[in-house]
């Protein structure tokens, strides 16, 4: 009896040994999330090192976003940006609202802050556990758009999980909207260079 207990147990054992290693082979690892809609203007290039003006973005927590945005367009070091208590001051001076600001009058402001193209916004979503931002990148003087991204994340994908520096970061991401939004900003930012 003992004999086909010890066999019984040496099967068990290499049976979860087979499972287990079938296991981590299909699990692999995880690509971090890569934005697909996006575009790069061919003329983007004839930009580098002008200056830019990251307009106040429309939409719910819209000075979070925007201020997330100045940091990730300020990392890149692709242009000089204008300090953003400059922009505040215009928009304060001038009376402008951004849920109300077209292209036109996005170049005009940026023309006034002595900016080559301004970055425009709009925060879609901003909530516990998703995020959705749209950006674009528009030349001051033609009204030419030389950059766009959209994309709306969830904390649960585990490729934009990936994206997130550490376990405690991740973390962050399902439980504050401000990272979630951090890592949506950053991901479409970077599509610049691609």
């Amino acid at each position: 009896m003992k004999i086909k207990n010890v066999r019984l147990v040496k099967a068990l054992v290499l049976g979860l040994f087979v499972f287990a290693a079938a296991l981590v082979v299909s699990c692999g690892p995880v690509a971090p999330y890569r934005v697909s809609g996006y575009f790069v203007s061919k003329n983007l290039d004839q930009y580098n090192e002008t200056t830019v003006a990251v307009l106040p973005f429309k939409g719910g927590a819209s000075s979070i976003v925007t201020d997330i945005a100045n940091l990730e367009f300020g990392r890149i070091g692709r242009w000089v940006l204008v300090e953003r208590v400059r922009v505040e001051a215009l928009y304060s001076e001038q009376d402008f609202d951004p849920e109300r600001l077209d292209d036109a009058n996005a170049a005009k402001i940026g023309l006034m802050l002595g900016a080559q193209a301004v970055v425009l916004g709009e925060v879609y979503e901003y909530s516990r556990g998703r995020s959705s931002i749209s950006m674009r990148l528009v030349d001051t003087e033609t009204g030419q758009q030389l950059w766009q991204a959209r994309d709306a994340i969830e904390a649960l994908n585990i490729s934009v999980q990936e994206l997130a520096k550490d376990r405690y970061d991740r973390g962050r991401l399902k439980k504050d909207p401000e990272a979630l939004a951090s890592v949506n900003t950053r991901a479409l930012v970077e599509t610049i260079n691609r």
